[in-house]
């Protein structure tokens, strides 16, 4: 990775505090590696959404390396980890609103989504995406 400061924790951070001051609720789409720790069952081609508004998370830190926020789950409370280079997405679930990443092409993390692919149960692919528009 460059040296130079990244924008996305930023932008995410930005993103976060519009949606929650508008009443709308933010989500995040993660392209799910190795290095992230979220529910594998509800990874699906591997990326997943999740629900980060106040109701639905707890202790949510978004700080410049990773989201971190304890979230249930089928009733049970787990631990997630995402790391800001693979946020996709942050975007709010009323409106669509919201900013796409690039995912980190950073060569430690390149091909990690064949490994998280193997835990990952086989489902039928998600037919709604948020319209979002890149932003670089």
């Amino acid at each position: 990775m460059s040296d130079q400061l990244s924008t996305t924790p930023y932008f995410i951070r930005a993103i976060y505090e519009w949606c929650t001051d508008a009443g709308e609720t933010p989500h995040i789409a993660v392209a799910v590696s190795p290095q992230t720790i979220v529910p594998v069952q509800f990874v699906r081609d591997g990326e997943i959404v999740l629900n980060i508004g106040a109701r639905a998370v707890q202790r949510l830190q978004i700080d410049n390396h990773a989201i971190t926020f304890s979230a249930r789950f089928n009733g049970v409370a787990q631990e997630l980890y995402v790391p800001i280079h693979r946020v996709r997405a942050i975007y709010s679930r009323e409106s669509d609103t919201g900013m796409m990443f690039e995912i980190s092409d950073d060569p430690e993390f390149a091909g990690a989504n064949q490994n998280i692919e193997e835990k990952i149960e086989k489902s039928e692919k998600s037919t709604s995406k948020p319209g979002l528009k890149l932003v670089k």
